[in-house]
């Protein structure tokens, strides 16, 4: 059985989320994120967004 990427688990892109949100919201420099290839799911989308 082949491993799935540590970046692909559901936990670690909800925590790489939750970790961009918080830079998002604490730094007025940074103004366009770009995120390719991640398997985001709504929640992830939602923390994103708040």
């Amino acid at each position: 059985k082949k491993k799935t990427p540590v970046i692909h688990s559901k936990n670690m892109t909800f925590q790489l989320c939750k970790a961009v949100q918080k830079c998002l919201c604490e730094s007025s420099s940074l103004k366009t994120l770009q995120l390719h290839g991640l398997p985001l799911r709504e929640r992830d989308l939602t923390t994103l967004t708040k």
